[in-house]
């Protein structure tokens, strides 16, 4: 694995003792996974009962963060799980290797890069939105939307096809790696342009946008704080988590368990942190997922 530094640490080579690094490690992403989760869906469901409608048409962006965010959770369960013990990532108690190992890496490959992908759609929408603002009324419904999340799904899913096609034949190996509690890529040669293409290229660009968008706020004055209040902090919480990565992937050497506190861990807290904005940023979704709570309380009051 390019730019992790595992030397020295014993403990988390050797997979038949529980150290404390290894047990917070493992808790804290099984316990944010398990709140990121319900926190998900609970506000999927939400969004869908209620028939909310976010300002500007942000709905369908935030419903496809938050998916992918749910199913990243889920696989957070299991990497967490695996961090405690081999047999939850695809290994037997004789070391030996299942299915499940090498459907672990794949999984993770396809949503982790969406994950980072997802941003894009929101972020090119918002843009429309405050530099085009007749063109995104005119032209960016619920149609557009998909387009760009469609594209976004596809470049993700045509790479994991790849390493798929890749791995049946021979060109790519997954094997189990004790240091790493998980399968991993063996002699894969389009790391580095995978890399660039969903870890550097997205993020920037997301940058660039919104550093337009800020300029023309501040040129033009506008009071744009509805439109940019739930994506801003979204899209800037993705891109500070993918920053440590892109520089693992570039050559950075970096000790594994500092590797974990800033690379793997904040990926499983993104699906506790999007909807919280989603939530704090929105009194609408606020009085929709209150209104069960305090009719229900109303209704044992009256009985």
């Amino acid at each position: 694995m390019v730019g992790y530094n595992i030397a020295n640490n014993s403990c988390l080579n050797d997979t038949t003792q529980l150290c404390p690094l290894r047990v917070v490690n493992g808790s804290v992403i099984i316990a944010a996974s398990i709140i990121g989760f319900i926190s998900c869906i609970w506000i999927v469901y939400n969004i869908v009962s209620s028939k909310l409608r976010l300002v500007g048409k942000q709905n369908i962006y935030i419903l496809n963060v938050l998916i992918c965010d749910s199913i990243i959770s889920i696989i957070g369960v299991v990497r967490g799980l695996g961090i405690l013990s081999d047999r939850f990532v695809g290994v037997t108690d004789k070391g030996e290797e299942t299915v499940f190992c090498s459907l672990y890496p794949l999984a993770s490959h396809l949503f982790w890069r969406s994950q980072v992908m997802i941003i894009v759609p929101l972020t090119i929408d918002r843009f429309v939105a405050v530099i085009f603002p007749f063109l995104h009324r005119a032209y960016f419904g619920t149609t557009a939307g998909l387009v760009l999340i469609g594209v976004q799904w596809s470049m993700a899913l045509s790479c994991t096809l790849f390493v798929l096609a890749s791995y049946y034949l021979g060109e790519v190996t997954m094997s189990f790696q004790p240091a790493y509690h998980r399968c991993t890529y063996d002699n894969f040669s389009f790391e580095a342009p995978e890399s660039l293409m969903f870890f550097v290229i997205p993020p920037t660009l997301v940058c660039i946008l919104y550093a337009v968008m800020l300029i023309a706020i501040l040129v033009q004055k506008k009071d744009v704080t509805k439109l940019l209040r739930t994506s801003l902090l979204i899209c800037t919480a993705n891109v500070v988590v993918c920053i440590p990565g892109s520089l693992l992937d570039m050559g950075l050497q970096m000790d594994y368990p500092i590797s974990q506190v800033l690379t793997v861990t904040p990926w499983y807290l993104l699906p506790v942190f999007n909807p919280l904005v989603y939530y704090l940023t929105h009194p609408t979704i606020k009085n929709a997922m209150r209104r069960p709570i305090t009719e229900h309380y109303h209704s044992r009051a009256v009985t």
